[in-house]
């Protein structure tokens, strides 16, 4: 009966140790540990019929951390830049740790990851609230989607790099919400310097650049008047 009483305390700090080790995980831990988790996934089921067990396993893998991602919180003192720069990061990784086309799941649910966990992060990040006007918005989703661009500019990155632009613009749309209005803004011509910035960093003016960078200027040609409309709504005209 003392040893069973024993056992039972021995079980009960090993499950306290687990749990305290699972809430002092960070976010940028948790996401090497699935990419790590989904590889030893593959690395134990490299026999073609056993495809279908690993990509259950995967998934399971998957639902686990989305489950446990949103309890979790960035390293101390993680900006949004960082949030942004880790995202990228972590996209680049992905490319090493699942290189074949036999790996696709397995890079699928880890580019989500990498995803869902760098709008987590900059939701948590230390300046997400911090005062930001329209335009300041618009320069970051700029700045972000060049990083972006030159990051995965290779075409066997195609899909990371439309990865960032969803994720970039859902950020924008966030952030924009609270941002502020400077008075004696001429938005007419603001609204035409940032769709002329867009041009330029992201030209159309040939069949492949426009194929290349059509959705992309697109996307922030839709920003530029978005915001523009929005000062227009909730500010006097300038004199």
């Amino acid at each position: 009966m003392r040893h069973l009483h024993r056992s039972t305390v021995v079980l009960g700090f090993v499950f306290a140790l687990s749990c305290f080790m699972a809430e002092a995980m960070t976010t940028r831990q948790r996401l090497s540990k699935f990419g790590d988790d989904l590889r030893e996934v593959i690395q134990k089921n490299v026999s073609p019929s056993r495809k279908a067990v690993r990509e259950q396993l995967s998934q399971d893998l998957s639902t686990q951390f989305n489950n446990e991602i949103r309890e979790l919180t960035p390293p101390k003192g993680f900006t949004m830049q960082k949030a942004t720069d880790c995202f990228l990061g972590s996209l680049e990784d992905m490319y090493t740790l699942f290189p074949t086309e036999a790996s696709r799941t397995e890079r699928n649910l880890f580019m989500k990851a990498c995803t869902d966990t760098y709008k987590h992060e900059c939701k948590r990040s230390t300046d997400y609230a911090a005062p930001r006007t329209l335009q300041e918005c618009y320069d970051m989703l700029l700045r972000n989607l060049e990083s972006g661009a030159k990051r995965f500019a290779q075409e066997r990155c195609r899909e990371a790099r439309q990865e960032t632009q969803t994720a970039f613009n859902t950020t924008f749309g966030e952030i924009t919400s609270t941002a502020t209005i400077p008075d004696n803004v001429d938005l007419a011509q603001q609204l035409a310097d940032n769709v002329d910035r867009a041009r330029q960093l992201f030209p159309v003016t040939t069949k492949d650049l426009a194929d290349r960078n059509g959705a992309l200027v697109s996307m922030l040609e839709s920003a530029a008047k978005r915001i523009e409309q929005r000062a227009r709504t909730t500010k006097k005209p300038v004199k």
